[in-house]
């Protein structure tokens, strides 16, 4: 066999492998963004409990990062006869602001990281263009932050509707448009 095949073969193989041992708990914990200049998304902290997701999300503001609040998250497995806590190899979810919708999509990456799709949709007829931000995370290890799946039991009550985020529409204002400038926050 060509060599050239032998390789493509074991690519697929070892790729095919990694995402049919994917389980929803390896989305747990706290994520910081690998671009420390980033002026989008800075850290998400996923909590896992059985099949559900809570997230909270931060994004860059000056002089600290603003919190997006807590929203229920959705896991996405390859077909509809896997077995979603086994298998789930994407989770997202979706922030209302009386401007725009944010959709995260999250997906394992290389290396143990995450990659984070950020998609906003303007909904206020400014006549802004719709963004697409994509960025990399890396686990952070710190023992201070209290960072793990959500023990057995009731997951705790969801924040992040529309009505209950008044206070973060500044702040989402902040990185929801691409290329802000710095200190649009203050």
């Amino acid at each position: 066999m060509n060599p050239f095949r032998m390789l493509l073969l074991l690519a697929f193989t070892l790729l095919t492998v990694s995402a049919a041992s994917a389980q929803i708990n390896q989305f747990a914990g706290k994520w910081k963004n690998v671009d420390p200049q980033t002026k989008g998304v800075t850290t998400i902290q996923i909590e896992i409990s059985g099949s559900r997701i809570r997230m909270q999300t931060w994004g860059k503001c000056h002089p600290t990062d603003c919190a997006w609040g807590f929203a229920e998250g959705t896991a996405y497995a390859p077909s509809v006869a896997s077995n979603l806590v086994e298998t789930a190899d994407t989770i997202s979810t979706i922030y209302l602001t009386s401007f725009s919708q944010i959709t995260l999509i999250v997906r394992p990456a290389e290396e143990g990281q995450i990659r984070v799709e950020v998609l906003t949709k303007f909904t206020d007829q400014s006549g802004r263009a719709n963004t697409r931000r994509v960025d990399s995370f890396s686990r952070v290890e710190d023992g201070a932050t209290n960072v793990r799946p959500l023990g057995k039991g009731a997951m705790p009550q969801i924040v992040a509707r529309e009505s209950d985020q008044r206070s973060y529409h500044r702040e989402l204002a902040c990185i929801a448009v691409a290329g802000s400038p710095a200190g649009i926050c203050e």
